[in-house]
């Protein structure tokens, strides 16, 4: 089945030369090098914090940040921020994401078209500036939600059309009959 991990909360990006990247929770945080212990099962992560696409750039690695771990970890593909996002604007962008993925595009793609919808519907307004959609971005392999299957309806259907002929079959077994008469 598929299950995107959708992570919504805050995410930090210290200042400090050897700070890393974390995401905060009410309990404590979690860092990028907890994250690098854990296997990742999910195939697509979408991390809906602020700077989760930033950390420390190494020569050779990349920046080092939380979208870096999930995809070092396991992930296929993972939906990133690049700097504090507005809260309204992203959720609405992801859920636009979300629904296209539901009609089988790719989440690049429905990301993409999501923004674009994003723009329009906020062409009179302040949303529309770049600062509030561009920051949300794709990196990885494509991710596709599986066709849903139609086999169970077929086998579904099949099984009542046999329990209701068999249903049937049974009523006229038990049914008195009538005796030949002579």
């Amino acid at each position: 089945m598929f299950a995107p991990l959708h992570i919504a909360t805050h995410g930090e990006v210290p200042s400090e030369p050897d700070g890393l990247p974390r995401l905060l929770l009410d309990d404590g945080s979690i860092t990028i090098v907890e994250l690098d212990s854990v296997r990742c099962t999910s195939p697509f992560i979408v991390l809906s914090t602020c700077s989760s696409g930033e950390g420390r750039v190494y020569i050779g690695e990349g920046t080092l940040s939380l979208a870096h771990s999930f995809l070092r970890g396991g992930a296929k593909a993972v939906v990133q921020t690049l700097w504090p996002v507005d809260d309204q604007a992203t959720s609405e962008i992801l859920g636009q994401m979300y629904m296209y993925m539901e009609n089988r595009l790719s989440a690049d793609e429905a990301l993409a078209k999501a923004k674009r919808a994003f723009v329009k519907n906020h062409a009179d307004d302040a949303l529309s500036n770049p600062f509030y959609w561009s920051g949300i971005v794709f990196t990885g392999s494509e991710v596709r939600p599986p066709e849903r299957s139609r086999w169970i309806w077929w086998t579904s259907g099949a099984a009542l059309l046999l329990a209701a002929v068999g249903y049937r079959s049974f009523r006229r077994s038990r049914r008195p009959r009538a005796l030949p008469a002579n």
